[in-house]
């Protein structure tokens, strides 16, 4: 039974090699005799598929010839097995342009797909890893080359190759970013990567590559499974066990020097020849801050401030020194952001005439938005009141003060100041009624700010009419995720505050989750619908365990940027204090380093919360195993709880 287990992880791994030479040496047994037809149409499947045949090691051919011999296989097979061997000799592992072989592990073995990028037009946030790895690339290039192009990585789509069923997997994990990278490259260049190359490597922000694990077990599977493959391209820093390895190891430092190695610079002409057309590239600028495609949205920005400079366009300029700073804002990067929001701003003062008022004013309403989402709330505030002025001054429009009043009304609830917050979202609402604007999201705004303020009745009431206004503004009965995330906060905070109706509050809880099959990748509102039902799930069925709460921790658990860390936290505050009022020691520690791993990440957020961190890090290494230590615990978690706004 354990070689026929063996026999079916292999082939549906894709381990075709291992799975022949498996079957040569296993076939007298019993069981593998039993099974004889299901395995035979198996090994007949490799030899026919082209891409598989090429595959195949001389030691495989050797055990087919065997199974041959012993008359196992027909006679015919012979044909299909010379033919084998002629790919195995010829080697070409590469079939196109934008493929490369990658060595992949799971919990017991290696194995190697083939990774694939293809121009297909894809508007998914799934494009994620595409982000990253076109923005390094642009940056490569022009620090190598001193020239520059544009990117847009909705204009690709990358995915795992299963052979022989020729299913398309979604890219998940960080050792696919240095593979993914060549892959990107030699679509566009036009030019295979060589064929006896693959690599496993991270790819960091600056473009520094960083070691992956298993290492061990990707160099045996690509011996075994990739006769072809002679080099392999790792990180610098990449250990590796005191084993004989099988190919070369290439260490390389960052993805500039992954370019000189493998590449020569006239295969990048073709890029730089590329005509563009500014306009177009400001409109893929603010279509890439709209997915979340932060690192090409910089990556793009600098090469509009490049172009625009030389050209003199003020308007694109300001655009991009504006949408850069957006970015930075939500990486973290806050004195980044500033500065470009202040370049944006005087390019306004000398230009105004060529740039869109509102565009200058959108721009000044990030400046505080930016100081809130980092917990600098006195300089946030000065920013809004400021813009107030200058809205007044220059005799703005109702809309444009009463955006800048909502988001000064938000900084004020979420520094606890719910009575003034819920005054100037008032205030907002009336100038976009006399503007005749859209007036449902403020509504929300205002549940939303009423529910943290514990008076549930008027924030129900206030969701009621931001989802009527909801239809009657959009023509539609369908759902506004951000509706959707304030109406589960209020009825999670509601089930906690009384326990009343819990049941009919947890059952429309799961029915709001189950309006999202899956959490779209940064898709912050979406987790939270799943981040409130999860945690009610654990209050009223004592589930520490369920689907909603699974997919949620997997969710931030695979997030970097500091915003979503900081949600990260807040998930696993609240959960901890679910564990903690029930004692279940067992949960705790683990999770409490992931709380001060979190809010951690950033300067401004590690300063808000430095004296709960010292706190919190007494509790890290040892369970609180008495009442009293358990009520510190409780009360400094719950005290952490109300300083995050989300």
């Amino acid at each position: 039974m354990k070689v026929t287990r063996n026999l079916d992880n292999y082939y549906s791994k894709g381990n075709f090699n291992a799975f022949i030479m498996e079957v040569a040496e296993s076939c007298r047994y019993l069981d593998i005799r039993r099974r004889w037809t299901a395995i035979k149409r198996k090994i007949l499947t490799c030899l026919n598929d082209e891409i598989i045949a090429r595959t195949l090691s001389p030691d495989t051919c050797n055990c087919l010839e065997k199974l041959v011999q012993e008359g196992y296989l027909e006679k015919s097979s012979l044909v299909l097995l010379e033919k084998a061997r002629r790919n195995t000799l010829l080697c070409p592992q590469v079939s196109a342009a934008g493929c490369i072989p990658v060595p992949l592990v799971d919990s017991c073995q290696g194995y190697v797909r083939d990774l694939q990028v293809v121009r297909e037009e894809c508007h998914l946030h799934g494009q994620i890893t595409l982000d990253l790895v076109c923005a390094l690339l642009q940056r490569a290039c022009r620090k190598w080359l001193g020239r520059s192009f544009f990117l847009s990585p909705d204009k690709f789509s990358a995915s795992i190759i299963s052979h022989p069923s020729g299913t398309r997997e979604k890219i998940d994990g960080h050792s696919y970013d240095l593979p993914l990278f060549l892959a990107l490259v030699s679509l566009l260049t036009g030019q295979l990567v060589p064929a006896d190359i693959s690599a496993s490597g991270q790819l960091c922000e600056d473009g520094s590559i960083a070691p992956v694990k298993g290492l061990e077990l990707k160099i045996a599977a690509l011996e075994r499974e990739r006769y072809g493959i002679r080099r392999l391209l790792v990180s610098e820093d990449q250990e590796i066990k005191d084993f004989p390895v099988p190919l070369e190891v290439v260490r390389l430092k960052n993805v500039t020097a992954v370019l000189e190695y493998l590449f020569d610079p006239a295969d990048f002409i073709v890029l730089f020849n590329e005509p563009y057309d500014l306009d177009a590239e400001v409109r893929n600028l603010k279509n890439d801050y709209r997915y979340y495609r932060l690192q090409n949205c910089i990556a793009n920005a600098e090469t509009i401030i490049i172009s625009s400079g030389i050209s003199r366009r003020p308007k694109e300029l300001f655009t991009a020194y504006w949408y850069r700073g957006r970015c930075y804002c939500h990486l973290g990067k806050v004195e980044d952001a500033m500065k470009d929001f202040h370049r944006a701003g005087k390019l306004y003062e000398r230009s105004g005439a060529d740039i869109s008022r509102r565009d200058y004013l959108s721009m000044l309403n990030n400046k505080g938005v930016v100081c809130k989402d980092v917990f600098r709330y006195q300089e946030a505030e000065e920013i809004f009141r400021n813009n107030g002025a200058i809205l007044a001054a220059i005799g703005a429009e109702n809309y444009d003060k009463a955006k800048n009043i909502s988001s000064l009304s938000q900084l004020l609830s979420a520094s606890g100041r719910h009575g003034e917050a819920i005054a100037e979202q008032r205030k907002a609402l009336e100038m976009l009624s006399r503007a005749g604007k859209s007036l449902y999201r403020n509504y929300g705004y205002l549940a939303n700010i009423y529910t943290r303020d514990g008076d549930f009745r008027r924030a129900s009431r206030a969701l009621a009419e931001a989802r009527k206004r909801f239809a009657k503004e959009r023509n539609t009965a369908g759902h506004d995720v951000f509706l959707d995330w304030y109406e589960a906060e209020l009825r999670y905070r509601r089930i906690c505050a009384s326990g009343t109706n819990a049941k009919m509050h947890l059952e429309k809880l799961v029915g709001l989750a189950e309006n999202y099959p899956v959490i779209a990748d940064y898709s912050h509102a979406q987790a939270l619908v799943y981040k409130f039902t999860g945690l009610a799930l654990m209050q009223v069925n004592h589930l520490s365990n369920n689907e909603f709460m699974d997919k949620t921790l997997k969710f931030f658990e695979k997030q970097e940027h500091p915003m979503y860390r900081l949600l990260a936290a807040s998930l696993w505050i609240e959960r901890q204090i679910i564990l903690a009022s029930r004692r279940d020691y067992y949960s705790l520690t683990g999770e409490i380093e992931k709380i001060i791993s979190s809010l951690r990440c950033q300067p401004d957020i590690r300063r808000f919360f430095k004296f709960e961190l010292r706190d919190l890090s007494g509790f890290q290494k040892t369970v609180p195993k008495t009442d009293k230590r358990n009520a510190r615990l409780l009360s400094l978690l719950s005290r952490m709880r109300e300083k995050i706004p989300y």
